[in-house]
Formats: C-alpha cells, structure tokens, sequence
C-alpha cells in the first residue's frame, strides 16, 4: 500500500513538473536547460534570465522608449563582479600589496577574458543577437555574462551570486596562476605604440543614458584622427580599456 502511495506520488510529481515545464517557451526551456546543466541550479524568476540573454540589437522598447534589453542587467553585474572578485582576490592573496590585487581584478574583467568565459560557460549558443550583429559576437558574450550575474543577484541575492562567481566561474574556469603573467594594461600599451610611432593619440569619452537612473560610458580611441578602437562600460576607466584593448587587436598590439 506505502509503496503504491509513493510510486503515484512521484508519478504525479513527475506529471506536475512536465507540464510546468512545457509551458515556457522555447528560448525559456533552453535558458533553463542551461542554467540546471551548467551552473547546478533552477532559477525563482526566469524574466532575469530572459532579459540577462537579450542583446540590444534584438529587443524591443518600453513605454518611456528604453530598450529591453540586458544594459541595465549587465551593469548590475559588473558591480556584483568586481565585488565578489575583489573579496574573492584579497584572501586568496593574503600577503600582496593593493596595486597587485587591482591589477589581478582588472585582468579577470578584461573584455578578452569575459568574452572567453562566456563562450567556455556556453552563454554564446543561447544569448539572443539581431542578424547581422555577428562582428559584434565577442563583445556581446562578455557583456551578456556581465548581465547574467546581474540576473542571479536578482532573483537569487547577494550570497548566492557570490557562490556562482566563486564555485562555478572562477575555481573551475580560471588558472590564477597563468593569468598573472598576462598583461591586460591595454591603455598604457596603445599609448605607448603610438608614441613609439610618433602618432598622436586620444581618448574620447561620452557618458550615454540607459534609463532614468542609468548611465554607461562609451570610449573611442583615436590615432593620427582615425577611430581605432571603441569601448562601453559602467564606469569611465572601463570604457577607455575595452576601446584600448580593441585598438590593440586591430593594430596587431601583443
């Protein structure tokens, strides 16, 4: 009798959960496939998710003209993540001074480096891209795992987010030793080569409005009158690095 009770139990369970889940959408089911296989966990509220994967070039605008896209999300995360990585960085390095800290901080976020760990985690096959933003592709990952952070602190807190940062990025992803023999100063290294060439150089900043209480910075880095590189970030110096580092890649810069 017990036994018969617990096997229709989980039969209905198992109904329950089946039917639940057919009704999410495609790109929901994908989300969720993603979230389960890769980062061991379901999520309370799946818009974040759904927002956090929604490039600006495939959303639509809210009432105030907004875009719904993932901006504000990935500027959420990119506070969670300096957070989490500078808390993270001060006890794995007990003994180093501030500026090594910094340095090791600035080389996690790097443009290049998010953009890897996005396409390692497997954010590139689901996040959602207009056609014809293809030459953008490197830029959109980094941003989108940005914004994915930002949806984990929503839905889930601050702890948890820190948990997925730690356990699930950067203990499995990321060779701390390796990555202190990177050099990630692309600003100081483009101004250098420029210099070096005797080519004049300068940053360009403006500060570009998301929302009513949100702003991003965007970068272009001009040689010789000529825009070699252009960045975005939430704050002025981030934005003056992924220009940079563009800059770097297009001018063959190690």
């Amino acid at each position: 009798m017990l036994r018969l009770f617990s096997r229709n139990f989980l039969n209905n369970l198992f109904v329950r959960f089946f039917s639940l889940f057919r009704k999410f959408s495609e790109s929901e089911k994908e989300i969720l496939s993603f979230l389960k296989k890769k980062l061991g966990f379901s999520p309370n509220n799946i818009k974040y998710y759904r927002r956090a994967f929604r490039h600006k070039s495939a959303a639509g605008k809210t009432e105030e003209g907004f875009k719904r896209s993932n901006e504000r999300l990935e500027y959420l995360g990119d506070a969670v993540l300096d957070a989490v990585i500078a808390d993270y960085l001060l006890h794995y390095y007990p003994n180093e001074h501030e500026g090594f800290l910094t340095k090791m901080r600035s080389k996690i976020v790097s443009r290049s480096h998010m953009n890897s760990l996005a396409v390692t985690l497997g954010i590139d096959k689901i996040v959602k891209v207009k056609l014809g933003d293809a030459d953008k592709q490197e830029t959109i990952n980094g941003n989108a795992l940005e914004a994915f952070i930002g949806a984990v602190y929503m839905d889930k807190g601050y702890e948890f987010s820190k948990s997925v940062i730690i356990q699930k990025i950067l203990k499995k992803h990321i060779n701390m030793h390796e990555l202190q023999s990177i050099d990630t100063d692309f600003k100081s290294k483009v101004i250098e080569w420029a210099q070096g060439n005797k080519k004049g150089i300068h940053f360009e900043t403006e500060e570009k409005t998301i929302s009513d209480d949100l702003s991003t910075f965007q970068t272009s880095v001009y040689i010789d009158g000529k825009i070699w590189g252009c960045g975005e970030g939430s704050s002025k110096k981030k934005a003056e690095q992924q220009a940079a580092e563009e800059g770097c890649k297009h001018l063959f810069i190690d």
